[in-house]
C-alpha cells in the first residue's frame, strides 16, 4: 500500500501539471493520465473545439497554423489501437470504411480515439460540451452516443456565430453546434446561469401586476413535447392539447 508521502508526491505533480497551458495534440496529454497508476477520473468539466473536416488549411498572423485536411492521412494504425480499448467505437468505423469517405474516416477515427480519454478521465459529476458545425457534428454525435450512452446526451446548443446573410444557392450557413453531454445525469453539477430581466422587456409582457409582484398572462397549453417534467394539478405538460 503506498505511503502518505507517495499520494503528496503524485499530487504535487498534478499540481505542475495543470498550472500551465500544453500547445499539443491533447492526446499526449490525455493517455499518460488515464494510464498512470491509480488514476481514477478527476476532471470536472471538458470544453473542446476541434477541427471540423473542413477540408482547409488555416493560418494565424500569416503563419500556418494548422491543417484542416484529412484525405490523405493514414488512419489504419489509429483506427487498430481504438479496437484495443473501445471495441465497440471500433465496430462501428470498421463497418463504415466502405461508406465513409477516406478523409471522414481519417477524421472520426482521430475524433474517437481521443473522445475515448475524454470521457474515461471526466468524474461521474463532470460533463463535456464538443463545438462542431453541420458537417460532421450528426456523426460525432453518434460516436458520443456509443461512449456516453444515448440517454446521457443532454442538449444541442445551437448559437449564431455571423450576422445573418445568404449565401448562393442556399440560405445562409450562420450557426454553429455544441453537443452537451453528461457523465452522469442524476451525479452532474450544472450551475443555473440567471441575470436581470431588461425593463423593455418588463414593460412589455409583464404589464399586470398583483399583491405579489409583476406578472405575465400566457398561454397554459401542454406542449406535447417534454416527457421528464412532473404533473401539475393532475396534468402533464405531454399531454398534448390539454391546459394545466
Amino acid at each position: 500500500m503506498a505511503g502518505i508521502s507517495y499520494w503528496r508526491d503524485l499530487w504535487i505533480r498534478y499540481l505542475k501539471m495543470f498550472n500551465q497551458i500544453f500547445h499539443a495534440d491533447c492526446l499526449s496529454v490525455l493517455r499518460p493520465l488515464h494510464d498512470k497508476p491509480h488514476r481514477r477520473p478527476f476532471i470536472d468539466l471538458i470544453y473542446i473545439d476541434p477541427p471540423f473536416n473542413s477540408g482547409a488549411d488555416y493560418q494565424y498572423q500569416g503563419k500556418k497554423a494548422f491543417s484542416d485536411q484529412w484525405a490523405r492521412e493514414d488512419y489504419t494504425r489509429e483506427l487498430a489501437r481504438i479496437q484495443k480499448i473501445h471495441p465497440v467505437l471500433y465496430n462501428y468505423l470498421a463497418a463504415n470504411q466502405s461508406f465513409f469517405p477516406a478523409g471522414h474516416m481519417a477524421y472520426l477515427t482521430m475524433m474517437a480515439h481521443r473522445l475515448y480519454y475524454i470521457h474515461a478521465l471526466l468524474k461521474s459529476s463532470g460533463s463535456l460540451y464538443l463545438h462542431c458545425d453541420s458537417s460532421m457534428s450528426h456523426y460525432l454525435k453518434i460516436l458520443l452516443d456509443i461512449l456516453f450512452g444515448e440517454k446521457n446526451f443532454q442538449n444541442e446548443i445551437i448559437w449564431q456565430r455571423t450576422s445573418s446573410h445568404n449565401d448562393p444557392c442556399r440560405f445562409g450557413r450562420i450557426t454553429d453546434s455544441i453537443l452537451f453531454y453528461a457523465k452522469d445525469p442524476a451525479q452532474m453539477y450544472f450551475n443555473r446561469q440567471y441575470q436581470e430581466y431588461d425593463e423593455k422587456y418588463l414593460n412589455k409582457f409583464y404589464r399586470h401586476e398583483d399583491e405579489k409582484g409583476r406578472y405575465r398572462l400566457s398561454d397554459l397549453t401542454g406542449p406535447g413535447v417534454n416527457t421528464q417534467d412532473e404533473a401539475w394539478r393532475g396534468y402533464h405538460p405531454a399531454d398534448r392539447g390539454r391546459s394545466w
